[in-house]
């Protein structure tokens, strides 16, 4: 869908077209949202995310439990599903 796309853009923006955001939501006690992201061309993809709203993001790798796992995650591998934890200022 163009527009859910579109509006994912305006937030957070990937580097590349074959990641899917598959959703996106704010944690209730951290300034933080956990991305949930799929490689979907099965290829291996560099994960770079900027927004237009924050200069800086941090960015952690975390399990469905939210327990960290790598910090700065450098890419997905085919058809590869994440949570990232993006870290607000």
């Amino acid at each position: 869908n163009n527009s859910s796309r579109s509006l994912w853009d305006h937030i957070l923006n990937f580097n590349s077209d074959n990641i899917l955001v598959v959703s996106m939501q704010p944690l209730e006690n951290e300034h933080a949202i956990i991305v949930h992201v799929r490689e979907i061309s099965g290829n291996i993809t560099p994960i770079k995310i900027t927004s237009n709203y924050l200069p800086y993001l941090t960015i952690q790798e975390v399990n469905a439990l939210n327990q960290r796992i790598l910090d700065n995650p450098a890419h997905l591998k085919p058809y590869e599903s994440k949570f990232l934890k993006i870290l607000l200022p």
